[in-house]
């Protein structure tokens, strides 16, 4: 069967890749180096998506939006639903020892 093209894509640490606004999950068995590793996305004539990584064809599927939902319920797009803070940040003060920390203790000492 030959493929219509390849393509490499960043293993991300979830064990997920993106490929064309899609999001594919590789399954067991995992090789070491595969996280963070280039993985080659091979798109055939059928449409069929597979991936390989360092010549051992890897097992993957298509997660869909339900998955991505229930992964990350906790998340929020960046900065849609952040509350804005109204009052200017305070000015910080610099920090000076309290007079009895030792690095008072030695002003008498030196001249």
């Amino acid at each position: 069967m030959n493929y219509s093209y390849k393509e490499e894509r960043t293993v991300q640490n979830d064990y997920t890749i993106r490929f064309n606004n899609k999001i594919f999950q590789i399954d067991k068995p995992v090789y070491p180096g595969l996280r963070g590793g280039k993985v080659t996305v091979a798109v055939y004539m059928d449409g069929s998506v597979h991936l390989s990584f360092r010549n051992h064809r890897l097992n993957s599927h298509e997660m869909d939006k339900l998955m991505l939902v229930s992964m990350y319920p906790h998340t929020a797009p960046r900065g849609s639903m952040a509350p804005q803070s109204t009052s200017p940040p305070k000015p910080r003060t610099p920090w000076a020892p309290p007079p009895d920390h030792p690095w008072r203790q030695y002003k008498d000492r030196f001249p």
